[in-house]
């Protein structure tokens, strides 16, 4: 079983871009460099979220309902006011856990295919600062099961202040919301050759730097009923740009991921 985005670790999903279209930048792949450090940091990656992976793996693929959350649900979850609300509760965006296609198109507008389960939305009502791209993905028979939210590049002097100051910008609400009770992934790796300080975002960008916020049960975090985790990563376009990603993974994820290993085992 894969973490979210995907297993937590720099596979092609965490290293993507904000549209979750593979590859380690909005616009097409980075080159791979320094492959021996790049493994070293999967394996941080993947110590630091071992604990929400196998949460996920105690869950069988039929063990939702396709339905979306209930309003009691909704009712314990944290909730936010002003132009963050929409991070908070038991629907971020609006969005419940199991919304069909349908239902979400009402809330967000015309989506486009990105993959055969993936949708991606650029024109979102009432987006928090910051955040301009919005991927979800849906299936017929689960419904909604996670949702990405993206800033556009960020243009940085290379120092990571303009990125580190935006990420700050959304981990204020979101710890308002879901507690300071979290795991933080804030890490260079040894001996790393972009250790100066106006490297930060190079390094970022090469895999020899993380940053990430991970929201979930096993770290005490006060996570609504139909959410599974929520994090917020840091990643690397350019030497000089960078971006952000907000992803919230919901209860019905094991079962929509079961059936995309499915369907491609038949293909």
């Amino acid at each position: 079983m894969r973490f979210s985005i995907d297993d937590g670790s720099f596979s092609t999903h965490l290293e993507g871009s904000p549209w979750g279209i593979q590859g380690g930048s909005p616009f097409g792949s980075l080159r791979r460099k320094s492959l021996g450090a790049g493994l070293l940091l999967c394996i941080a990656w993947l110590a630091l979220l071992c604990l929400a992976s196998s949460s996920l793996q105690a869950q069988s693929a039929d063990s939702f309902e396709d339905s979306p959350v209930s309003q009691s649900e909704e009712d314990s979850a944290p909730a936010l006011e002003g132009p963050y609300a929409p991070l908070g509760g038991g629907a971020p965006f609006g969005l419940h856990r199991g919304s069909s296609l349908e239902d979400v198109e009402s809330l967000v507008g015309l989506l486009s295919p990105v993959s055969e389960q993936d949708y991606m939305a650029v024109q979102i009502p009432g987006s928090p600062p910051l955040l301009e791209t919005l991927t979800l993905t849906v299936t017929p028979e689960d419904g909604l099961c996670r949702l990405r939210a993206s800033t556009a590049l960020l243009q940085d002097p290379g120092d990571g202040s303009v990125v580190l100051d935006a990420f700050e910008r959304l981990r204020a609400p979101l710890e308002q919301a879901f507690g300071e009770l979290h795991t933080t992934l804030d890490t260079l790796l040894p001996d790393s050759p972009y250790a100066a300080a106006d490297q930060w975002l190079a390094g970022l960008r090469h895999r020899h730097r993380a940053l990430l916020m991970l929201w979930n049960r096993e770290s005490g975090s006060a996570l609504p009923d139909s959410v599974e985790h929520i994090s917020l990563a840091a990643r690397g376009y350019s030497d000089r740009e960078g971006f952000l990603v907000l992803e919230y993974t919901f209860t019905n994820w094991s079962a929509c991921e079961a059936r995309r290993v499915a369907d491609q085992a038949i293909e």
